[in-house]
């Protein structure tokens, strides 16, 4: 049994009916806008935005907290920093960043015979 054999007429009748409810839904849609003159443009377009020069004044202003977001931006570890766990973590991650750079730091140079002026 195909999938055309699979769908019925109650099928198609739900598809029909389904298109005709949309269709109708679209008929009732409508909106309306007030009409502008020439006057209206004109003061709606009074309060529009400052004046470059303001913008300009209002972007470059420097307050305490835009400085400190600035900062943390640029440094984040001083976000993390003071809720570091010293005494739970500073001993695993000293010994973990020690043996990294003992394994690590042969392979890397070996793996680069330009950089070791008596390579064999």
């Amino acid at each position: 049994m195909g999938l055309a054999d699979a769908s019925g007429p109650r099928d198609t009748q739900a598809l029909l009916s389904a298109t005709q409810a949309m269709e109708l839904r679209r008929r009732d849609y409508h909106m309306e806008r007030p009409l502008l003159n020439q006057e209206h443009l004109e003061e709606l377009g009074r309060w529009g935005s400052a004046p470059r020069t303001r913008q300009w004044q209002t972007w470059l202003q420097c307050s305490r907290a835009r400085a400190y977001a600035l900062l943390l931006q640029h440094l984040p570890v001083l976000v993390w920093l003071p809720r570091y766990p010293v005494r739970d973590w500073l001993l695993g991650d000293l010994l973990s960043g020690l043996s990294v750079a003992i394994m690590q730091l042969p392979q890397d140079l070996l793996s680069r015979p330009a950089l070791l002026p008596f390579y064999p």
